[in-house]
């Protein structure tokens, strides 16, 4: 039986803002089922790597593949349709709108309905109950009849994430998940990610390193904009390179992280 191809494919992609090169011909592959983590210092290139993904910087050069489609010139909506799913983007909570509302509106907008029609998304069942199911998922449904806006901060990174998974991607984009975070927050959604392990494929960018070795099968990273390393999260954490311009000894002592 024939081993399953790359999820996504990300090759000789690049972006410069004047004279400075945020994307240097970056090569790197995301499989079926992964998660893959994209770190590096402040300035490396990771935000702007996962925007051009994401259809919101159109590169320079280069090109992007999503299951052998090439993506590189589609605009953001056409690539979620081909289950691309972006998380974490602050627009996206209603505040005044409850947590279960907000699901079926995501839920709704994925299914080709129009956001006019919100009664609907308050009252179809075929709206509320998958967003139910999301809520679950991610372990908010006891507060699914909250307004968004009385979240915590932790609960509203979740809520996002449920958003995101209301659309069944194949692929999540997650950009500084545990951004403003305690540890108790992060320690749940390190769990609630852990659980989707497997049932879609992630491309995780995140500082936490304790998160990074927990959550991560590979690692890309990168410094001034190229691809430094890439590896299993235990190759990674033996780089020289990799210690002299990011991990440090901090990173070679964090066992297991």
């Amino acid at each position: 039986m024939r081993a399953p191809g790359p999820l996504l494919e990300v090759e000789g992609l690049s972006k410069a803002f004047g004279g400075v090169t945020a994307s240097d011909a970056l090569s790197f592959t995301v499989m079926p089922g992964e998660v893959h983590a994209l770190i590096g210092p402040n300035g490396a290139g990771k935000t702007t790597a996962v925007a051009q993904i994401a259809g919101e910087l159109k590169p320079d050069d280069g090109r992007i593949r999503l299951d052998g489609r090439e993506i590189s010139h589609l605009p953001v909506h056409r690539r979620a349709l081909l289950g691309l799913g972006r998380s974490f983007q602050i627009t996206s909570v209603l505040p005044d709108f409850s947590v279960l509302d907000n699901v079926a509106l995501a839920v709704q907008a994925h299914a080709g309905h129009s956001f006019r029609l919100i009664r609907n998304a308050r009252r179809d069942a075929r709206l509320r109950d998958p967003a139910r199911a999301m809520l679950t998922r991610v372990g908010l449904a006891a507060v699914a009849g909250r307004a968004a806006g009385a979240l915590s901060h932790g609960e509203k990174r979740k809520l996002e994430l449920a958003m995101a998974l209301a659309g069944h991607p194949r692929l999540l984009l997650l950009d500084e998940p545990m951004a403003g975070m305690g540890g108790e927050d992060s320690a749940r959604m390190v769990e609630v990610l852990q659980g989707l392990k497997g049932t879609v494929a992630m491309l995780l960018v995140e500082h936490d390193m304790d998160v990074v070795f927990a959550l991560a099968d590979r690692i890309t990273v990168l410094d001034g904009g190229r691809v430094l390393a890439t590896g299993d999260p235990e190759a990674v954490r033996a780089d020289p390179a990799v210690i002299a311009a990011y991990l440090g000894e901090e990173g070679v002592a964090c066992q297991p992280c």
